[in-house]
This record gives structure tokens, sequence and C-alpha cells, in this order.
């Protein structure tokens, strides 16, 4: 026989063959589109980023700080412009705006906005349209104020009609249609308002303790100077606790974060592909044994083991190609659709475009996963001798160690790590994902394993003739139990997890269910307005915690100064953010039920009471340094500790202060956590500002509350905690649902594996279907064998998925999060029963045609 035999034998065979292995082919199919769509959209989204860093950023430069650039920074900003560039200033806060109808100027609804007070010129890159037309931008001539569309649909307004932000009024000019997307919480903090710069000082609404933003924007001549300027004057800007970034450095950011998220989706998506490869295997294992008689024949008529093996594993190839191919026209499909269905998640739009790179890396994955899994069992041929042909029941003798065997393991163990290298980006990510991979692998194999031996040990003899005839289908030989267990049991294991560990972040998080935590939280009150608030929420049933809130910076740490400690070979330990930073410190007397004390001791009351009535910011000068209690990572960011001194500048006054106390603060908890709180008595008389904290029941009270407030007080900024907690369950519903998503793909890819063990055992379950009905089984009978096994089947893969789901979302939850774990009985027994009735649906669409036919019929058609 020639050589070209081997590959003529490959296409006979695969005529036939395709349809059991059909299904294969569609995992194979699945796992590809989920590759090909990434790997596009990705690069769609990193194009999309490069090409508008400048629009996003809203010029070449940024110059952020969350207080007001200092005269260095603007003199800075002024040689700039001499030398040709544009500056735009922008100050963002954080206000309750009071919108009021023009039919009914004293009624009116307040909403949380972002305050943006911009200059004229800004954004320089882009070109906003307005409803209507030529209403951008706000300038200092008219009292106009431009908002985001949604804030009118909110609030049942209409251009027109008047905002209330603080002390000012405007009239609301026009909505801003194309503004950019912002992500996460800031862009959810609520709608976004644009006034002139030159309006915010008469709104009042910039005191101490508001929530501000002081950005500059700079356009240059020559675009590629921002980095030679960034690379200048960075360093002078950083001690001036003021943020550069250029436009292609915020670009470069994006671009990373989201490179990063789609590897790991990419990484789920070859899970699905590998799981798919599994199967693929397990099926090449169960059609090799039953072409036996073929290849026995065919060595008979002179083919040699090499052309044999040649053969089968062309076909092998076939199947991967065949769904590598199909993939990638389905993987494309999805991209083209991605920015569709993702519309508004992304601050930019990113355009369709064909890559060739992900094309052809999907088909070459896809063939080679196809290929490496059939390694192992297409290895069987070299024991099939020609006297199978005559006498089938010769069994191959097995060596002790085989090297072929040996080297197929080597083979697929470094293959699936350059897979995962190649598409973590790194040996380290690629290399740790293999390992979990593999991991879990082995994991659901030994639980599957365990729970086969347990009910095999187990199961009630007196259980009825079809249930106990369905599990003991899952004992018979060659039968792919495992094989479905772990395809199908992996997809279960990914859902599990994330869907536990969503439920637990969330659950700690809800103040709707806590009825110890506030609900409702006000920032800028000033110490005037403290006693009627106060009594405005008494007023209302309402208990009110009012809490201060001193500004301060770290100007030395044991004498050193701060800019030294920065510069020297002793501020190597010290992260640079925890200097730099404003601080907003408090003073009490007592713990909260956040805090716990783990080292140190805690103010005594007798040494607060002689301290009261110091200085404006604190102890006067010569006395004791106030006592202060650290929380325990910010301590070690600034590498001290119990007796170290502390100087702070408290708004331009020094003070003084010693570390007494460590504490540790559970920042999962919604409520006012500080990195320092100072012993009563040293910052009373320094300028501060308070913050409010109550609880409130109902939406309608809190509303109320918040109307009533921001039309008494309008410098005061509420928030309300319950939507705050909406908005953060649809943060972390977004941010698991692309792995939901890809664990979705993983159990349709255990499905299709399924599928495809029932299509290449259907010989074997017909043998067995005839012999029943032989022996007097009834079709309903048959019927239920076949439900029986596939329901036990789905259960094991459930069951084993489950339990490993539950064992990483607990390790997650307790050592990751660090917080408490529950169980949601309700989704989880959802999970497991709906695997179990995927299973039984696809086995029984698979097993018609086994109880359709007669016996005579199957005789038939397989003599």
């Amino acid at each position: 026989m020639t050589a070209s035999f081997a590959v003529r034998h490959a296409l006979r065979e695969a005529r036939s063959g395709m349809r059991r292995l059909g299904m294969y082919t569609a995992a194979i199919m699945l796992g590809v589109t989920a590759l090909v769509a990434i790997n596009a959209y990705r690069a769609n989204i990193v194009d999309a980023v490069r090409a508008d860093a400048q629009r996003l950023l809203g010029g070449d430069i940024r110059l952020q700080s969350d207080r007001p650039l200092p005269d260095s920074a603007r003199a800075l900003l002024d040689s700039l412009v001499q030398s040709g560039a544009r500056v735009a200033h922008v100050t963002a806060t954080l206000s309750m705006g009071t919108i009021r109808p023009l039919s009914a100027p004293e009624a009116g609804s307040a909403r949380l906005v972002q305050l943006r007070a911009v200059d004229p010129g800004y954004p320089f890159y882009d070109e906003w349209y307005t409803t209507p037309e030529g209403a951008w931008p706000p300038t200092p001539e008219r009292n106009d104020a431009l908002v985001e569309p949604s804030l009118l649909l909110q609030t049942d307004t209409q251009v027109g009609d008047s905002i209330q932000l603080g002390n000012a009024r405007f009239r609301i000019a026009g909505t801003v249609d194309n503004l950019p997307g912002e992500l996460g919480f800031r862009g959810a903090a609520g709608p976004r308002v644009y006034i002139a710069r030159e309006h915010l000082e008469r709104t009042g609404l910039i005191t101490l303790g508001s929530i501000t933003t002081h950005q500059a924007f700079v356009r240059l001549d020559r675009p590629v100077d921002a980095q030679r300027f960034v690379d200048r004057y960075q360093d002078r800007l950083r001690r001036a606790q003021i943020g550069v970034e250029t436009a292609e450095e915020q670009g470069e950011e994006l671009a990373e974060a989201v490179g990063t998220l789609s590897r790991f989706l990419g990484l789920v998506g070859l899970t699905a592909l590998l799981l798919g490869g599994l199967g693929v295997g397990s099926a090449v294992n169960v059609f090799v044994r039953e072409k036996r008689h073929v290849i026995a024949t065919l060595r008979c008529l002179g083919a040699t083991q090499a052309q044999a093996f040649t053969a089968y594993l062309l076909q092998a190839a076939l199947l991967g190609i065949t769904g590598a191919t199909a993939g990638v026209f389905l993987g494309v499909a999805v991209q083209a659709a991605l920015p569709y269905l993702l519309q508004g998640v992304l601050p930019f739009d990113v355009a369709f475009r064909l890559r060739l790179t992900p094309i052809l890396s999907g088909i070459v994955t896809g063939v080679v996963v196809a290929v490496l899994f059939a390694l192992l069992p297409l290895l069987e041929i070299r024991g099939i001798t020609p006297l199978q042909a005559i006498r089938q029941e010769v069994e191959p003798v097995r060596r002790r160690f085989d090297p072929m065997r040996a080297f197929a393991w080597l083979l697929l163990a470094v293959g699936v790590a350059v897979l995962a290298i190649w598409q973590a980006g790194g040996w380290r990510p690629g290399v740790a994902y293999a390992t979990a991979i593999a991991g879990a692998v082995l994991l659901l194999l030994a639980c599957a394993t365990l729970l086969i031996a347990a009910t095999r040990r187990w199961f009630p003899a007196r259980a009825g003739f079809a249930i106990r005839q369905g599990v003991a289908s899952l004992f018979r030989p060659h039968n792919q139990t495992r094989a479905v267990t772990v395809a199908l049991g992996f997809g279960v294991f990914i859902i599990t997890a994330m869907l536990l560990v969503q439920h637990n972040l969330v659950a700690r998080f809800d103040v709707r269910t806590l009825g110890d935590q506030p609900n409702l939280v006000g920032f800028g009150i000033q110490a005037t307005q403290r006693d009627s608030i106060v009594a405005t929420l008494h007023a209302a049933g309402a208990s009110a915690r009012i809490e201060p809130i001193v500004l301060a910076r770290i100007a030395a740490i044991n004498g050193v100064p701060a800019d030294s400690l920065l510069n020297s070979a002793g501020g190597r330990d010290i992260e640079p953010w925890a200097l730099r930073r404003e601080y907003r410190n408090t003073y009490r007397d007592t713990l909260t039920a956040t805090e716990t004390l783990v080292a140190g001791a805690w103010f005594d009351s007798d040494a607060d009471a002689s301290r009261s009535g110091e200085g404006a910011a604190g102890p006067a000068a010569g006395d004791a340094p106030a006592r202060v209690s650290i929380e325990e990572g910010v301590a070690a960011s600034l590498n001290v500790g119990l007796g170290d001194r502390i100087t702070w500048d408290v708004q331009g006054r020094p003070l003084e202060s010693v570390i007494t106390s460590v504490r540790q603060v559970d920042w999962a908890r919604l409520e006012t956590n500080y990195f320092v709180v100072f012993e009563p008595g040293s910052l009373e008389r320094a300028p501060q500002s308070f913050i409010l904290l109550t609880r409130l029941p109902g939406d309608t009270a809190r509303a109320a509350m918040q109307r009533a407030l921001a039309q008494t007080f309008p410098n005061v900024t509420t928030i309300d905690l319950a939507a705050v907690q909406q908005t953060f369950e649809r943060i972390v519903d977004r941010a698991t649902l692309g792995i939901r998503f890809m664990g979705l793909f993983s159990v349709i890819g255990g499905i299709l594996v399924l599928a495809g063990a029932i299509a290449a055992s259907r010989y074997q379950r017909l043998r067995e279907s005839v012999l029943l009905r032989t022996l007097g089984a009834q079709r309903r009978q048959i019927q239920a064998i076949l439900l029986t096994e596939y329901a036990a089947l789905g259960g094991l893969a459930a069951i084993a998925g489950g339990l490993l789901g539950i064992a990483a979302a607990w390790g997650l939850v307790r050592f990751v999060f660090e917080l408490d774990f529950m169980i949601p009985l309700l989704p989880l027994v959802t999970l497991i029963a709906g695997t179990v009735m995927l299973t039984v649906v696809v086995g029984a669409a698979g097993s018609r045609p086994i109880v359709r036919n007669t016996p005579l019929e199957v005789l038939r058609g397989l003599s």
C-alpha cells in the first residue's frame, strides 16, 4: 500500500465517522468560537483606544489634584500657554441637583449629580453634540447648564426647566448627547451636569469637606512633546500631590486593562476547547475499539501500523479542521455582534475590523487540540494484529512502560502549556493556568471516581429494575462516564464558584438587609449647620450620627520631612501614595463595630479630659504630642509603629502626634472608616467639616429627606447607600457576567461531549436494547433505563462540579476577600437540578432512535 492510502482511507472513513463524531466537532467549534471572538474583539478594542486616546482624555496632558492647583503648577501652565499650548481647567464635584419644572418652579425632585465646571475650549479633541444644536459650551455670559439626557428622563423634566446647584439656579439649556462613557462607580455616581467654571463660586459647593477634583487639560502644538513634558516635570508635580498623565499613557493603561480581562476570558474559552479535546480523545478511544476488525483487515491486506495510525490521526485532524473552521465563522459573527451587545459598557466606540491573526490562531489551536487528545487512544492501533480480523476477542499485550505513550502524555502536557502561555500573554500566568486546569480536572476526576464507586457500592439493591439497570449502565465497559462528568462538571464548577463569590460579595455590602448599618450619608456639613440637620432628622423620627472630618497631610515622620523621606534611602520602605495623600482624619473616644485593636492601648478618658480646650489645631506648643490610632495597612505602608511620631500639616498649621495604638479595620462594611483617629481634645478647634450617617426605612422616606436637606442646606451632598448598593450589584454582576458566560460555554461544551458520547456508543446501546427487548422488556422500560442513566450522569457531574465550585468559592471569599462564607441553597439547588434536566433532555433526544426501532430492524442494521 502506498503513502496516499492513509489519506484516501481517512477521507473515506470521515464520511461515515463524521456522523458519529460530529458532536465533538461542535465542541471544538464552540471553543474556537470563544477564542476567535475574544481575541479579535480585544484587537479591535486596542485599536479603538489608541486611535481615540486624546479624545478619551480630553487633551494631550491632564493634571489632576484633590485640592486647587498650587501657584507653582499654575506658573508651569502659564509657561505652556506662552509657548503656544492651550489650557482648560475643569473642577468636578458631587452635588445634589434639584430640578424644577418651568410650570411649577417651587416643586422639584433632588438627584445626586456629577457637577463639572469647565473652561471654554474643553474638550480639545472631541466635538460634543447637543440638543438643541449649538448649546455647547456653557459660557460665563449665560446662566445655563448642560445635562446628561438620563437626568431629564429620571426627573421627567425637559430643556428649559431649571436646576438648583447649591446656592445657584441654572436654566437647563440642553443635553449633551455624545458624552464618552465612564467605568465603575464613577460612571454610576450620577448624571453629569456642566456649567461654566466662572459660576462655580456662587454655588457655594466648594467648601471644607466637599469631594472635589481639580483638573487642567493641555493641548500642545506638537502632541509628541507630551511625554517629554511628563518626563521633565513629573517628579516636581508629584511632590505637589498633582497627578499627571498623557493621552498615550491613559490609552495604554486602558488597553492593558481590557487586554488582561480579555486574556482571562480567552483562557476560559481555551478551557472550553480543551474540554472538547477531552471529548475527542474519549470518542476516538471508543471509535478505535469499534474499528478493530477494520484495522485488522487492513493489516491483512498489507497496511502497516504506521499507515493505519496515520489514517486515523488524519481523521482526528479533519475533525479539528472542520470544527475550527466552523468556529472561525461563528467567532467572527460574535465579534461583529459584540459592539452592539456591549454598547454603553465601554467609554468609547469599537469598530468591527476583521483580523487575520485571531482567525489563523483559532484554526491552528483547534487542530492542535484535536490531534493532541487523539494521540493517546490512537496508540492502541499498534496493538491490533491481523489475527483480530477473525478473532476479535484477542487482546493486545500491554507493556509495563510504553515510551510512545509516555511521549504522547509529555506532548499533550507541553502542548496545553504552550497554548495557555500564548493565550495568557506570559509564561508565569500560562503555567499557573495550565497547572490550575490540570488540578481542577484531576480533582473533578477524583471526585467523579469516588461518587461512581460510592454509587456502585451503596446503591439500594431493592430499587426498581429500570432504575437499577440505568445506574448499572454507568459502569458498562468502555463507557465515557468519567469523560462526560469531567467535561460537564467543569462548567458547573465555574458557574458555581462565580455564583457563590458574587452572592457573598453582594450580601456583605447589602445595607438594605443589615438593620444596624446607615443607608443615608451626607457630606460637606459645616459646624453652623450641624445642630439644624440633627433637628431635621429627629423631627422625621430618625437618629443621626455626626462625625467630624479634619483634612491633613503628613509633613514629617520622626522629624524627617516627607520630601526628604521620598528621596532618601530610609524612605525606600515607604509607599509614596501613603506619604503624599490627603488624609481625612477624625477624633473620638471609642472604637466602632468595624474596628479591632491589634496593638497598643486606646485613649483613656482621664487624659482626654485634661487635653480639652487646647490650641487651634491641637495641643499648645511644648505640650505632649496628640495620641493617634493608625490602621494597620497604612501603618505598614508608612513603615511606622507604636511610639513613632507623625507631624501633620493641618490646613497650614503643624500638629505633632504619636502612635499609641494600631487598629484592624473591616473596610468591607459601608461605614465611615478612617486611616487615623485622633484622641479627643486634639482637633476640636481645627478647620473641619462633618459627615452625617442615618438610617431611614423605605426609598420614599430617603428621597423626601434628600429633598428637604437639599432645599435647606444646598451645600450638603447626600448619598443614598441603597442606590450605591444597587450600583455595586450591577458592577459585580457585570464583572462576573463574562466569567459566567464562559462557564456556560463550558457547560455547553460538556453537553456536546455528552451528545458525542451518546452518538459514539450508539451501537453498543443498540445491542443492549436488542438484548433487553428480546428478553421481554417493553419500550417504556428501555426509556426509563436510559433516562435514569442520563439523570445519574447529570447528577454526578453537577455534584462533582458543585463541590469543587463550593471549595473554590470558599477559598476566594475567606482568604482573598476576607469575608464570612455563606451558601445560598436555592440558586445552588436550581443549578444542580438544571444540569440534571439538561442532561436528561439531551440524552433523551439523542437516544430516540434506540428506543424507536424494533429488535428486528436493529439486527438487520447490525448484520
